[in-house]
């Protein structure tokens, strides 16, 4: 079973693995759907093909503006009282 993180307001991970060739469909509630399609594997990198409507724009994590303090604070997962 894959595993999920993150399961806080609303927002979850999914950790799976994936082969060349495979792919993942992600589902919006709406029935709009974002497959990420997994083209090669070289070593330590990657090569990956994500299908979207073109509305949807697609960029790499490292050229988003870093997160707010307050937009850093909401990601957090709450601590859980034991």
């Amino acid at each position: 079973m894959p595993e999920r993180q993150g399961e806080q307001q609303g927002t979850g991970a999914l950790t799976l693995g994936r082969k060349d060739g495979e792919c993942v469909v992600i589902c919006a509630p709406d029935g709009t759907q974002i497959q990420v399609h997994v083209l090669k594997r070289r070593g330590r990198s990657l090569g990956l093909r994500i299908q979207c409507p073109r509305s949807y724009r697609i960029v790499r994590g490292e050229l988003l503006p870093e997160p707010t303090p307050e937009q850093a604070a909401r990601r957090e997962p709450e601590a859980s009282a034991a």
